[in-house]
């Protein structure tokens, strides 16, 4: 099944952006412990995989995610949570 491409009036929810560059992952990575909650781009980014990516771990109920006025963000807690469970995973 193919969803369509989600529009918001929030930055970085659903916008189309550039791939992540190594300095923006530095940029990224560097604010991992500034931030407590991160919009959908930045997570794609944290993990270098796409925005859409993100939505249907949180469709799936595989990653949470709040909204605070509209727009979707996760928390630093929850990045965490997740990062673990995948290194508990046996690889592919």
């Amino acid at each position: 099944m193919i969803l369509p491409f989600r529009r918001s009036s929030c930055p970085g929810d659903g916008e189309m952006t550039e791939q992540t560059t190594s300095q923006n992952l530095q940029q990224i990575t560097a604010g991992l412990h500034l931030k407590r909650y991160w919009r959908i781009d930045e997570v794609a980014g944290y993990f270098a995989v796409s925005e859409r990516t993100i939505y249907r771990l949180v469709d799936d109920g595989d990653l949470q995610a709040i909204r605070i006025r509209g727009c979707r963000r996760v928390s630093l807690e929850e990045i965490r949570r997740f990062e673990e469970r995948l290194a508990e995973e046996e690889p592919f």
